[in-house]
Formats: C-alpha cells, sequence, structure tokens
C-alpha cells in the first residue's frame, strides 16, 4: 500500500530530524497507527509533505515449523493461525516418524505440508521452529535449529540443566538468533 493524499484522515504527530512536527498524512504499520516517526536525513523524506509517497511496508510473514505433534503443538498451531503474516509451513514427528504417518496431523494443524525432522531444519523457507517435543529432547532440537540459522520458540522447560541452558543461548548469540 502506497500513502497518498487520499489516505489522510487525521494528522498525526511524527519525529523528524529531532522535530516534532505534526503532519498531514497518517504513518500506519498494517493495522496499526502509529503516533511516532523517527527518520534521518540519510534515509528518507526532507519535509513532512513527502510523507505522503512514502511506502507503507506490508504485513510481514514469518514462516513456522514445528517439531512435535502432541496437544501443545496443536495449541501452539490453533494460536499461530491468528497471528496476522504467520505461515504453518511445515510440522514434523519428534519421535521420528515419517512424513506420511503424519501428514493428517499436518493438515489437521493447518500446516502446509510433513516433513522429517532434517528437512524441517534444512529447509530455507522457515524462519522459525517451535519445539513441542518431550522435555528431555528439547535441548537437542533447540540446538539442531539454531545451528541450521533459525529462530526457536521451544515450549517449557527450555532444558534439563543449566549447563544446557547456556550451551543453548551461547549458539543463538553466536548466530545473532533469538531463543525462547
Amino acid at each position: 500500500h502506497i500513502a497518498t493524499s487520499a489516505d489522510v484522515s487525521k494528522p498525526s504527530e511524527l519525529e523528524l530530524f529531532g522535530e516534532a512536527r505534526t503532519s498531514p498524512c497518517p504513518v500506519v504499520e498494517v493495522g496499526r497507527r502509529c503516533s511516532k516517526f523517527r527518520m534521518s536525513a540519510e534515509e528518507g523524506p526532507r519535509s513532512h509533505r513527502e510523507l505522503a509517497h512514502v511506502a507503507i511496508m506490508p504485513e510481514p510473514t514469518v514462516r513456522w515449523g514445528c517439531i512435535g505433534t502432541g496437544h501443545i503443538a496443536q495449541a501452539m498451531a490453533q494460536q499461530l493461525g491468528r497471528v496476522p503474516g504467520a505461515v504453518r509451513e511445515a510440522i514434523c514427528s519428534a519421535s521420528g516418524k515419517d512424513a506420511a504417518a503424519i501428514a493428517a496431523v499436518a493438515a489437521v494443524y493447518g500446516f502446509s505440508r510433513a516433513v522429517a525432522l532434517s528437512d524441517l531444519l534444512r529447509d530455507p523457507t522457515i524462519d522459525i521452529v517451535y519445539v513441542a517435543s518431550a522435555n528431555s529432547s528439547h535441548a537437542d532440537h533447540c540446538l539442531g535449529a539454531l545451528r541450521a540459522g533459525k529462530h526457536v520458540l521451544c515450549e517449557k522447560p527450555l532444558t534439563l540443566t543449566s549447563t544446557e541452558a547456556d550451551e543453548l543461548f551461547a549458539e543463538a548469540e553466536s548466530r545473532n538468533r533469538l531463543l525462547v
């Protein structure tokens, strides 16, 4: 969506080059109104009037992979279906079942496809992995996902020992990945 003068509903306050100004054009993210907008001289319009021609970025798409097919994974998958921009890309069994064995689960949970664990971790389209495996497998699954360059959201407990947790956080930091 490109903001134009036709999009103007009411002035919004913004901060441009360190000055608070009132602008005739709304500065919005998809689905939200922002009351402040920061822009430096190097990266954007020279005046608030030029903001009417700034492209509003589309909602980001985040592609999710899920390790585990139990009830917790199902609950999370249902919630992901309500998150704007979240795409349920792939799910795999944490216990080693092949993709064909969990294809029906993938469909019920809203994932595009069922895959093997190794395929999920290698998939370049997956941005973040939700770990919903058995507690004793969390550390291994999180470490594998981080090493594959994925962000990780893990069901509690993250690990069974503080040493494992330290290793995971060190790995996440070294790869500039989010581990939650």
